[in-house]
C-alpha cells in the first residue's frame, strides 16, 4: 500500500548471494517472508525513488551508518548491464555516512 502512494515505476531488486569458498552459493530464503536465512535481510525488495528505508544492520559505526538509521532513496547507480549496483539514500541524520561519502 505505501509503494502505490508513490509516484514513479516500482524497481524490483533481487539479492546478490555471495560466499567466499562457494561459487554456487544458494542460502535458505523462507518462503513465507522472503528473509535470508533467518536474518532479517530480504532476498528480494520492491522499491521506488522517493521511498523511506531504514538501515536494519550497522553498516559503519564510527561513520554513523547504523542500525535504525532511517532516510529515503533518492536514486540509484546502474551496472553497465543495467542492473541495480547501488543505492543512494538520503539520510536524515545529516552527519551519518559523511566517511563512506568520500569513497564515492
Amino acid at each position: 500500500v505505501y509503494l502505490n502512494s508513490l509516484e514513479g515505476d516500482e524497481i524490483p531488486l533481487k539479492a546478490r548471494h555471495y560466499h567466499a569458498t562457494q561459487k554456487k552459493y544458494q542460502p535458505f530464503i523462507e518462503k513465507k517472508e522472503g528473509a535470508i536465512g533467518t536474518t532479517a535481510f530480504q532476498d528480494e525488495l520492491r522499491l521506488k525513488i522517493g521511498a523511506n528505508i531504514i538501515i536494519i544492520h550497522n553498516i559503519d559505526t564510527s561513520d554513523g551508518l547504523t542500525n535504525g538509521q532511517l532516510g529515503e532513496l533518492i536514486g540509484i547507480i546502474n551496472t553497465k548491464d543495467g542492473d541495480a549496483d547501488k543505492l543512494i539514500i538520503k539520510l536524515n541524520r545529516k552527519d551519518s555516512g559523511v566517511k563512506n561519502r568520500r569513497k564515492y
